[in-house]
């Protein structure tokens, strides 16, 4: 038996945005976020919905949604199937200046999620690694920033950034965490970047074990990326999920040095 979709797409899985069943939305509410207002929640009524496009009613958000700029990216959320999920959308005006969200083609809810994300600050060292590579990287040679999580989990963490991070870039990450926790060093990829003011930005990073890695990225990215980030697999990922949330509720959580 198939499972259903939003319970494929809690498995990391990109679905189709047309298999959603959007026309159960109608008359309900909507909360958006915009690049335009950051860091304001703006909630209005959803009118219509047909394929991907969900028809806003310009009258919500005390009126912010009627002065909202055409084809810029916004971050949804509502309740599908006694569901609350969040997911991407470009926003789209008609000439008579009505308002529309086209969800992405292939969709993956943001907060629907295989490994529970627990709050935790703690710092993190992060690098963006090359998008075009030559030869092997120098690790220590790339541009290491410091920073802090919001939130993580065995499959990925939210991380706070002063500035904004494109979707799909890949990031070598070092979590100041126990090493049982988590490898000292994970290949991570932004899955989205969203300011929440003009100097604050929430990243969502997908940490990429080593199947992911080699279904996802060329031979050439692969042979310079350092060994270290392969060890991570699959199956640690499921094991040690179990672990976070253990360590969660121990009083190790408030341990500042290294495990």
């Amino acid at each position: 038996m198939s499972r259903p979709a939003l319970e494929i797409a809690a498995y990391g899985t990109e679905i189709d945005a047309l298999k959603l069943d959007l026309s159960t939305l109608v008359g309900h509410d909507i909360i958006v976020y915009s690049q335009q207002f950051p860091g304001k929640q703006l909630t209005t009524r959803i009118l219509a919905c047909a394929g991907r496009e969900i028809h806003l009613s310009n009258a919500g958000g005390d009126g912010l949604i009627d002065n909202l700029v055409s084809r810029q990216t916004l971050v949804a959320k509502f309740r599908y199937k006694g569901q609350h999920i969040a997911v991407r959308g470009k926003l789209k005006r008609s000439q008579g200046g009505r308002c529309f969200l086209e969800l992405e083609e292939r969709v993956v809810p943001l907060a629907q999620r295989r490994f529970v994300r627990m709050p935790l600050s703690r710092p993190v060292d992060l690098a963006p690694y090359p998008s075009r590579t030559f030869g092997p990287v120098d690790i220590a040679r790339l541009r290491w920033l410091k920073t802090e999580t919001i939130n993580i989990s065995s499959g990925g963490a939210l991380i706070r950034l002063t500035s904004f991070v494109q979707p799909d870039i890949l990031l070598l990450l070092h979590f100041d965490l126990p090493r049982k926790v988590l490898p000292d060093l994970i290949l991570g990829r932004v899955r989205h970047c969203f300011q929440l003011d003009m100097s604050t930005y929430h990243v969502g990073v997908e940490f990429m074990v080593r199947e992911a890695s080699r279904r996802h990225l060329n031979e050439r990215r692969l042979e310079h990326l350092p060994n270290a980030v392969f060890s991570y697999t699959a199956s640690d990922r499921e094991k040690r999920d179990y672990e976070i949330q253990a360590w969660m509720q121990s009083d190790k959580p408030r341990f500042s040095g290294k495990g």
